[in-house]
């Protein structure tokens, strides 16, 4: 009994032994590569992360948007939709008789030139605000002031025998060509004109547009003119209506 208890404590023995050793497998020496928790922790802060400085994204850049299409005109002036830009036109009627120099002054007042057609419609339109103007006024033989002058080399019509493109648009936006020049028949005619001996008219170098209180005739007194079309006159003529131009805002 004793010899079999003796052997039972000796057994215990070495057990606690090797578990306060380390845990057997031939023990351990401070030289044998083994690394210690202390070691192991001063290797880590070595090689210790240190964040970068923060630094802002670059904006992306946006898509580009394309500009506000302008439409806003004065009350009362009409919109033209035009590819180089929007324009407004109005139409309007003196208390008396003016000359062209003095209906491009009264469109400078609203910030705005005697105005071009570019297309028919254009002319069209103005045309038919003008006999609104005419019915209301009770005008007799009327025509509207426009932007448009003959060109410096068409003095005359054998100089410019295509008289299509004998007259160019003043109001600076107009693109020039032959769509919005729908001219009476047989104009422009160019026609150099004398008051007196004493006195010349010069050259018919500006442009109306005559009106007809009907829609169709232009005037009686001249057999064959139409409402909505164009005639070259004199400069110093005078009328009581006419039609200013400016972009859209």
């Amino acid at each position: 009994m004793i010899p079999r208890l003796l052997l039972f404590l000796s057994l215990i023995g070495v057990t606690v032994s090797i578990i306060v050793g380390g845990g057997g497998g031939g023990g351990y020496n401070d030289h044998s590569g083994h690394y210690s928790h202390s070691d192991s922790s001063d290797s880590s802060d070595s090689h210790e992360h240190r964040p970068r400085p923060h630094r802002p994204r670059p904006p992306r850049p946006q898509p580009g948007r394309p500009p506000r299409e302008r439409t806003n005109c004065p009350a009362n002036w009409l919109l033209f939709k035009r590819p180089q830009g929007n324009w407004c036109v109005g139409t309007f009627v003196h208390p008396t008789m003016l000359g062209v120099g003095v209906a491009e002054e009264q469109c400078k007042s609203h910030g705005a030139r005697l105005t071009g057609f570019q297309s028919s419609e254009e002319r069209m339109r103005i045309a038919e605000a003008g006999r609104q103007l005419v019915i209301q006024n009770n005008l007799v033989k009327p025509s509207v002031w426009v932007g448009a002058r003959n060109k410096p080399e068409c003095g005359s019509r054998s100089a410019c025998p295509d008289s299509r493109n004998s007259f160019y648009w003043t109001d600076g936006h107009t693109q020039n060509g032959t769509d919005g020049f729908g001219w009476q028949a047989g104009n422009p005619m160019l026609e150099y004109g004398y008051k007196d001996v004493h006195r010349v008219y010069g050259i018919s170098g500006c442009v109306v547009l005559s009106i007809g209180r009907n829609g169709v005739t232009a005037y009686e007194v001249w057999k064959g003119f139409l409402h909505g079309l164009l005639d070259d006159t004199w400069c110093h003529a005078t009328t009581r209506l006419y039609a200013c131009g400016k972009k859209a805002t």
